[in-house]
Parts: structure tokens; C-alpha cells; sequence
């Protein structure tokens, strides 16, 4: 607990008084009863703030989280006693997150509730755990601050970003991958799979004729093949030390691991 700026603008006060007393007599008179009220108010108020305040702290967000992208978290606060509270919020997030619109501030009304939004962004993949949220109470008469921690542990997981990826499909959707130089070309006459039959072209291997066709026809008709469709590609990410380093606050890994997703979805 803490002198609040009222109790602190009001001690000056008083002390003010008690300097000019020493010249003045009807000041110092004066400050005796200022410090006796404000003694009693201070003492009152103290023994007020000290109870614990009946409140119920809920949380929601979702339990995935996307690295480097901002997400939402809701608190609702239910007021569960008789008397209003002014109150200033502040969610205990994992602390290699950064955190916006943090701390509230609010004034929660007897058996009501409030919500409360702010938004974090995850700067590192893996598990990461909310620990509680701290509550700085202001008393009654706004003399003094009392801070508390209330327990709502939560866990949560950051993984890659997809959004990325999606919005690159919605731009395939709407055929404006060319725009970024995305073109699927089919490549005719190599791989392995069968496409179709055509007539023997100038420059085509013996390899390519197809002979029942050709007899059926009386004239040299080949086989075009196309790529395998059916193709498994698998990508190889460097996990070494080397790749922790930061570019403008993001790991080498998360943008390479970024870049082939996308490069996977492609």
C-alpha cells in the first residue's frame, strides 16, 4: 500500500501551515485541527483499501496465437460487493510479449461487471503462460493505493503466422498472383507421366512413338508427357544457433520458416 497524489498534496498542505505558524499564530492554530482530520481520514481510509476487494477477474483470447501478429484479450471484471472501486488493471502477459493499452483504468459499480480489451503480440514460437492480473485499488477518499495480485494462470501456444499464407490464397482466388510474378506454366514433353497422343513433330525421340497408335493411324503419332503431379517436396530449415538472430525484431528461423510456407502454398 501507498500514499495516493490527494494524501500527499494534502501532507504539503499541512506541513505549509506548521512552517508559517512559526510566524503567524493563527495559522499554526489552524494547522492542529488540518492535521487531526487529515490523520483520521488517512487512518479511515487505510483500514478501508486493506480488505480484500470482491472481485472475479474472467479472461478470454484465443489459445493459439500467431508470432509477430496482434491479438485480442478481453477481461470482465464482476463486482461482487457493495461500494464502488476505482481501479487500474494490468494483465500479467508472458514477458517476452509486448502489450498495448495496458494498464486500464476503470471504475467498476456495486454488482456490476465491466469488460476491458487490449491486444498483445507474441515475438517468440512456443508455449507461453498468462500468470495473473494486478489490480491497484484506489481508496475510498483517494488517499492511498493498494496493489494486488489475483491468480489467472492461462496457457497459451504461439505458432507461425498463416495469415500470410491466406492472404496469398485470397490473391490466388482472385487471380492476382501474376501480379507478383506466380505463373503456372505446364511443361510439355518431360517427366514421367502420360498426357496425351499427338503427331510426330520434327525433333521428337524415337522413344515417344507410339506404335499400336501409329499403325492404327498409318501415320507416326508420340506419346506427350507431362510432369508428375504427384510429387512430394520436402523443405530443409537450418535450426542452428545462427539463424536466433534478429532482423528488426523477428528470429532468421521465423522468417525463413515464414517464407516457406509461403513458398510451400506457391
Amino acid at each position: 500500500m501507498k500514499p495516493a497524489r490527494r494524501l500527499i498534496v494534502l501532507t504539503g498542505i499541512w506541513l505549509a501551515l506548521a512552517v508559517l505558524g512559526a510566524v503567524d499564530e493563527s495559522l499554526l492554530a489552524v494547522s492542529l485541527p488540518f492535521a487531526i482530520v487529515l490523520l483520521v481520514i488517512a487512518l479511515v481510509d487505510a483500514l478501508q483499501v486493506w480488505y480484500e476487494p470482491q472481485l472475479r477477474i474472467e479472461r478470454k483470447m484465443a489459445h493459439n496465437l500467431p508470432v509477430n501478429s496482434w491479438s485480442r484479450v478481453t477481461l470482465t471484471l464482476h463486482h461482487r460487493g457493495r461500494r464502488p472501486y476505482h481501479l487500474q488493471i494490468y494483465d500479467w502477459h508472458p514477458a517476452d510479449f509486448v502489450s498495448r493499452e495496458l494498464p486500464q483504468s476503470v471504475t467498476l459499480l456495486p454488482q456490476r461487471f465491466v469488460t476491458l480489451h487490449y491486444h498483445v503480440q507474441a515475438t517468440r514460437r512456443g508455449d507461453a503462460e498468462f500468470k495473473g492480473v494486478e489490480v491497484d485499488v484506489l481508496s475510498r477518499f483517494k488517499c492511498w493505493h493498494r496493489k494486488r495480485k489475483l491468480a489467472l494462470s492461462e496457457q497459451v501456444k504461439v505458432y507461425p503466422n498463416f495469415s500470410e499464407v491466406a492472404k496469398y490464397a485470397l490473391l490466388a482466388t482472385d487471380n492476382q498472383l501474376s501480379r507478383l510474378g506466380v505463373r503456372q506454366r505446364r511443361r510439355r514433353g518431360q517427366g514421367l507421366e502420360f498426357h496425351q497422343l499427338r503427331e510426330f513433330r520434327e525433333g521428337d525421340s524415337l522413344r515417344q512413338i507410339d506404335w499400336k497408335a501409329t499403325s492404327r493411324h498409318r501415320k507416326l503419332i508420340s506419346r506427350e508427357y507431362q510432369d508428375e503431379r504427384d510429387q512430394q517436396v520436402v523443405f530443409m530449415i537450418d535450426c542452428g544457433r545462427r539463424m536466433r538472430t534478429q532482423d528488426e525484431g523477428v528470429e532468421q528461423f521465423d522468417q525463413s520458416l515464414n517464407a516457406m510456407l509461403l513458398l510451400s502454398y506457391v
